[in-house]
């Protein structure tokens, strides 16, 4: 019996984290008659969008929009640590046969203060040099849509849909339904070709 209420408790716990969505933001650039504004896309609606700056929303129309760029927003750099070095570390030694007594694996003996200092200051430098190349790679983040609207209402309305897939308001109030029926009418459309 504890079988099988443990067997439901595990499906219905699969079934909860199944049905989770993992929210995404994304960065709108907006291009207007007005300048270049810059936030996460919030929410698409006929004719505007939504930009959240910090804690205040920015409505953006859809006849002052002349290009809108979206961008997937990346989490900050981490310092990578790809050399280490450690020559008092356990993985140096090994134990011999028969004895308690530990020994070097290479047989050399132990590095004095000065060689222990200038293989920290050399690992240091080799990490900072891979990571003075890695960061500026890893900064690029490159547009997912690029849309020229030149002020035009009916350009944006054609594109609604594309852009508030990439909204938060569209994330947060997914429906699994009309997402089944967009992809049904895209296959019956392929099928007709």
């Amino acid at each position: 019996m504890k079988r099988i209420y443990l067997s439901l408790f595990f499906l219905l716990c699969f079934g909860f984290v199944s049905q989770a969505q993992v929210m995404r933001s994304y960065i709108a650039i907006v291009k207007t008659k007005d300048g270049k504004k810059k936030g996460i896309l919030h929410r698409v609606n006929e004719d505007a969008i939504l930009l959240e700056q910090g804690d205040s929303l920015i409505l953006v129309k859809a006849t002052d929009i002349k290009s809108i760029r979206i961008r997937a927003s990346k989490a900050p750099y981490q310092l990578k640590s790809v050399f280490k070095y450690d020559p008092l570390g356990e993985h140096n030694y090994e134990t011999l046969p028969n004895s308690q007594v530990r020994v070097r694996k290479d047989g050399q003996k132990d590095p004095d203060t000065d060689e222990r200092i200038k293989g920290h200051l050399t690992n240091a430098a080799m990490n900072g040099a891979i990571n003075l190349v890695a960061a500026p790679i890893e900064a690029i983040n490159s547009s997912i849509i690029k849309l020229n609207i030149n002020q035009d209402g009916g350009i944006f309305k054609n594109n609604k849909e594309e852009l508030s897939y990439h909204s938060i308001y569209y994330q947060r109030n997914y429906s699994a339904k009309d997402e089944l029926k967009k992809i049904q009418a895209i296959s019956k459309a392929m099928k007709e070709q």
